[in-house]
């Protein structure tokens, strides 16, 4: 979901129009806290309302914006540089809701285009060939949508803004379509997959605090965590780290953390900044890094994540699954040991194998 943020200042692009794709002069930017730029040779034009999300091949996708140009293209991002996009049949739009949906490829819902709000749905096994769903209930106009993979249930959960003012949540459940989720009030609200703790997450709320749910089953189950000093941002989930990196612009700039347990502060810029009119963050597996693009009106600029790894146990044993018998091998805090251990309803670990000195933490 595209949305403002503040980021430093950088030396515009220089395009030049007569050639079939944007070349973009390497940009000048300066590193700010853990964030780093990436200098590029192409670079996205400049647009408004794109999404960015995980694709089948590990590449991430930059769809959306521009709706006013049906000859708008789409973007791959391979780690290294902005590839043109044209295998998208999807009608042209501004801020979609769109999220890899596990091994059956990308979903997209929704948006706007020429003033009207969209409530069709699209789903790829690979993208690239496209197709539209129209089975089912539909989950009507929604607005700051999001969208996050529940690897428990193997369906979609997105959460979006209803006319009325509330959130909604809905699951998509591929060949079967949607179907409607809980409601709830919130001043804004975004949805993430923890991949390492096998969980959706909820944070709900806006500056001055934000608050963590988790998905059990079909509701939502508060973590009776809140933090003060936050407004909500981008948010992605770094799976080298286990943590969701949120990068909180209306405020103070900062960008925080949260390790299954709680919000800790990584970086807070200083300098001069400026805010640019788009920006999207996502997860890069073929890279191991969290992506972060922002357009300040002369294109799309890049930036990576580059906080330094951390020791896996932090937070990891505040993870929970469903299946009461569901064995993962896990490293006990402070030992270089492996054992099996046994997870059972109410958060309650038991050793299988070896001792119970510690508790574990995922690998």
């Amino acid at each position: 979901m595209a949305r403002p943020i503040i980021a430093p200042m950088s030396l515009a692009r220089v395009f030049c129009a007569s050639l079939p794709v944007l070349l973009a002069a390497p940009s000048t930017a300066q590193a700010v806290g853990d964030w780093r730029p990436v200098p590029s040779v192409t670079s996205p034009p400049s647009r408004v309302g794109f999404a960015l999300a995980e694709m089948p091949t590990g590449d991430l996708l930059l769809f959306g914006g521009d709706e006013s140009n049906p000859a708008a293209t789409d973007w791959v991002w391979d780690g290294v540089d902005w590839q043109p996009y044209t295998g998208l049949g999807v009608p042209r739009r501004d801020n979609p809701a769109m999220g890899k949906l596990g091994s059956q490829g990308l979903l997209i819902y929704g948006g706007t285009n020429g003033g009207s709000f969209l409530t069709d749905t699209w789903q790829s096994p690979n993208g690239i060939v496209w197709f539209q769903v129209a089975i089912g209930a539909q989950p009507g106009i929604l607005t700051s949508t999001s969208m996050a993979f529940d690897p428990v249930s193997s369906r979609m959960v997105m959460v979006g803004q209803t006319p009325q003012g509330q959130y909604t949540t809905w699951f998509y459940t591929a060949g079967l379509g949607w179907s409607a989720g809980p409601t709830f009030t919130a001043a804004d609200a975004r949805v993430v997959t923890d991949s390492v703790r096998g969980e959706v997450l909820l944070l709900e709320g806006g500056f001055p605090s934000v608050s963590v749910s988790r998905l059990d089953n079909s509701t939502w189950l508060s973590l009776g965590v809140s933090q003060q000093g936050l407004s909500l941002g981008e948010v992605a989930f770094d799976e080298r780290r286990a943590r969701v990196v949120l990068m909180q612009p209306f405020d103070s700039r900062e960008t925080v953390e949260w390790d299954g347990v709680g919000f800790g502060a990584t970086m807070t810029p200083a300098g001069q900044f400026i805010s640019p009119i788009a920006t999207a963050m996502s997860y890069h597996p073929a890279r191991s890094e969290t992506i972060f693009v922002a357009d300040y009106g002369n294109g799309v600029e890049t930036w990576r994540h580059a906080a330094d790894a951390v020791a896996t146990c932090t937070g990891l044993v505040a993870a929970t699954w469903h299946q009461p018998s569901d064995r993962r091998r896990a490293l006990r805090r402070g030992h270089h040991v492996v054992d099996d251990w046994l997870l059972t309803h109410g958060r309650q670990w038991r050793v299988v194998a070896g001792d119970d000195s510690a508790q574990p933490c995922w690998l």
